[in-house]
């Protein structure tokens, strides 16, 4: 027995429960010990959790959809690449906080396969404004 009267953890069983999906907090609730033993046990053993597989057919989720964002807007937001000084533009011209354009260009960029269409009124007038 170890000092403080804590039994020492079990690899095995730890690796078990964390192939099976369990996290930490559940292991550590299963042998018996504290969460920040189990997962200094599972750093030590150098387990890791594959990266979820995405099907080959769409390798990434479509854009979320909103009837105010459409691929006019959306093409708009995408041509700033992220600049605040064009989205601040793209905001007044569309009537909508800074902090919305800014949070859909980064939805768009986590997608960054995603091409919206380049076509539309508000582009041109964009377009006019940033010559």
């Amino acid at each position: 027995m170890r000092r403080g009267g804590r039994q020492p953890i079990d690899g095995s069983v730890v690796a078990d429960l964390w192939s099976r999906g369990l996290c930490g907090a559940a292991i550590a609730a299963r042998v018996g010990a504290t969460r920040q033993a189990v997962n200094r046990r599972i750093a030590m053993m150098g387990l890791r959790r594959p990266a979820p597989m995405h099907s080959a057919s769409d390798p990434r989720p479509v854009m979320p959809y909103h009837p105010f964002w459409t691929p006019q807007r959306d093409a708009i937001v995408w041509a700033t690449q992220g600049k605040l000084s064009p989205i601040c533009d793209v905001a007044e011209i569309i009537g909508k906080p800074v902090s919305e354009v800014q949070r859909r260009w980064h939805q768009m960029r986590s997608r960054s396969k995603y091409a919206p269409h380049v076509d539309g009124t508000l582009l041109r007038k964009y377009n006019a404004a940033h010559g």
